[in-house]
């Protein structure tokens, strides 16, 4: 039992993700359980370190271009540049509330235990999601093509249509004006159902592969700048969460653009 506990120890040590063992005595049972709730804890604490670290990083730049803003409004400009300074005043708090917004997300998803799930009709729930972004595909004047095959699988209905309306923003944002974007849902012989995002846009840059779904690393989006970076982070917590893969690289078929295949 004690080299049990050493070894767990010695485990916790390491940042290894390693359960307590079972002990043969109560008194060893105490102080296991003892080093388990001080190891919670701990875990805890660094948990919110790292993202209080990671928000205050980010409000940063937002931050200073508000500031930057309200000083040269204070110098009373001409009215066509003090229009400007608000514009970007507004779309700094805009994108300061998108960030905490998806932050408040991220983190509710990762303090949860365990997922709700329900049969899910996945055809449906994609076409759902589909249909949410057809505006903005029409905006772009993307037109949006979709073969899926239908199919049941326990899923949580919510979360996973958040990540997939996330992956199919991200092939909108980043597809030229009249370009396509393909979805195709189909039933492996496993039993997964995988469904596939083609875009035609430019791709994804070799430096950025090992990156995409960092927290808070995100590519300039060729219309609308820089995002929060936390959409991806969101998309693979839930694939992981409903014991699935989310994969994103360059189309092989030698046309340009990207895939992702959840």
């Amino acid at each position: 039992s004690l080299r049990r506990l050493e070894d767990y120890a010695a485990a916790v040590s390491r940042g290894e993700p390693v359960s307590l063992p079972k002990l043969g005595s109560p008194e060893l049972m105490r102080l296991g359980q003892a080093l388990e709730n001080m190891r919670h804890k701990l875990e805890g604490k660094a948990y919110v370190e790292q993202y209080v670290h990671s928000l205050t990083h980010e409000l940063k730049s937002p931050l200073s271009a508000l500031r930057g803003a309200a000083e040269l409004l204070q110098e009373s400009p001409p009215e066509p540049v003090a229009q400007r300074f608000l514009l970007s005043i507004r779309e700094q708090a805009e994108r300061m509330q998108r960030l905490i917004d998806k932050m408040l997300e991220l983190a509710s998803l990762e303090s949860r235990p365990q997922l709700e799930k329900q049969p899910v009709q996945l055809d449906s729930l994609i076409g759902q999601q589909i249909a949410l972004l057809q505006p903005h595909a029409e905006r772009r004047q993307i037109q949006l093509h979709s073969n899926l095959q239908a199919a049941k699988l326990p899923a949580d209905a919510l979360l996973l249509g958040q990540a997939i309306a996330n992956l199919l923003d991200n092939a909108i944002d980043f597809s030229p004006a009249e370009g396509h974007i393909e979805l195709q849902g189909t039933i492996l012989t496993t039993g997964d159902y995988q469904l596939s995002i083609v875009d035609q846009g430019p791709g994804i840059p070799d430096y950025a592969q090992e990156r995409l779904f960092e927290r808070f690393y995100s590519l300039p989006r060729p219309h609308t700048g820089k995002s929060t970076g936390l959409g991806l982070s969101l998309v693979r917590e839930v694939v992981e969460r409903h014991q699935g893969t989310i994969a994103l690289h360059n189309r092989t078929d030698g046309q340009s653009g990207a895939c992702a295949e959840l």
